[in-house]
């Protein structure tokens, strides 16, 4: 029976009051990597099932299988300003850390800046955070093979080298965290998040027992947006210490990069520019430089798949 437990835990200068609700099948914590390890012979079974069912589909599925496995890596979509903290800081943050530390340098509730930080996400990532044990150490990506990533989180999609993370501290969701295993009480759908994880192993299995239904319609150029796009991608939730150094390609849609490379000259030249547009210019440009240091170019990205 899943059973749900809250508890308080006080952080940030003005001793906030942080509820976690922590929900499982024995009301403990959970290992997300190990659930996510031992679902690895279930997905062979869907993978071997899918292949008898639809002999006709059997070869699609296994060269996307093999796609994903090769091109496959870790995503992450910034905000121009986000990102730029991140070079100057040289650590990626969460919401919980990004918290506590300013919580720490402001003298502050971190519970009220995590709710600030996370809107209207905060009951639900703190319910899904608090179900695992480390939780709050999680960090989320996607499983991208090629395209922009997931736009509503930034313009800008960044690369990670497949090094970055160790291999046994990820896991693979079938798609947002949020939308697909939280309840509308806030508490964890345990069985389907069972079901629909993959151990860093069997993503590429994983990727095709998700798209089966398309793999064999749907041409190899299409593939990486099949995988990962806005409205569609493969969670990826790990542990990493991640740094600057960490990044692969940077990627951006070839209008926006049109758009911010016009903004950037005309401040150079002195030109009369909103606050607004003044403050993303300045943070383009910062991105450019600091990529340019870590020797790197920011690639300009079509915005839709090749038909």
């Amino acid at each position: 029976m899943t059973k749900t437990v809250t508890f308080w835990s006080h952080k940030g200068g003005a001793g906030g009051a942080r509820v976690r609700s922590i929900i499982g099948s024995t009301g403990t914590m959970l290992d997300l990597f190990q659930i996510a390890a031992d679902n690895a012979g279930a997905l062979d079974e869907r993978m071997t099932s899918l292949a008898l069912m639809h002999p006709g589909s059997s070869k699609p599925l296994r060269m996307f299988a093999s796609f994903v496995e090769r091109e496959g890596r870790l995503s992450l979509n910034f905000r121009l300003d986000r990102f730029v903290d991140f070079l100057i800081s040289e650590t990626y943050d969460n919401a919980h850390s990004l918290a506590d530390w300013w919580a720490e340098e402001l003298v502050l509730s971190s519970d009220d800046l995590l709710r600030a930080f996370l809107k209207k996400y905060w009951e639900l990532r703190v319910a899904f955070d608090g179900c695992f044990s480390d939780g709050e150490t999680f960090r989320y990506a996607a499983l991208n093979a090629g395209s922009l990533g997931v736009l509503t989180f930034g313009d800008l999609c960044v690369v990670l080298e497949a090094a970055a993370v160790d291999e046994n501290r990820v896991a693979y969701l079938r798609s947002d965290s949020l939308k697909t295993f939280m309840r509308a009480d806030a508490t964890l759908d345990e069985p389907l998040l069972r079901a629909e994880i993959s151990p860093h192993s069997h993503r590429g299995v994983f990727a095709a027992v998700k798209h089966s239904s398309e793999c064999a319609s749907s041409p190899e150029a299409a593939w990486p947006w099949m995988l990962c796009s806005t409205s569609e991608f493969i969670e990826a939730v790990f542990q990493a210490d991640l740094r600057p150094a960490c990044i692969a390609e940077a990627r951006i849609s070839q209008d926006r990069h049109r758009l911010l490379h016009r903004l950037v000259a005309r401040l150079l030249l002195g030109e009369a520019l909103h606050e607004a547009d003044r403050a993303v210019a300045t943070d383009f440009a910062r991105v450019l430089r600091g990529l340019e240091k870590l020797g790197l170019k920011l690639t300009p990205f079509s915005e839709a798949p090749v038909a």
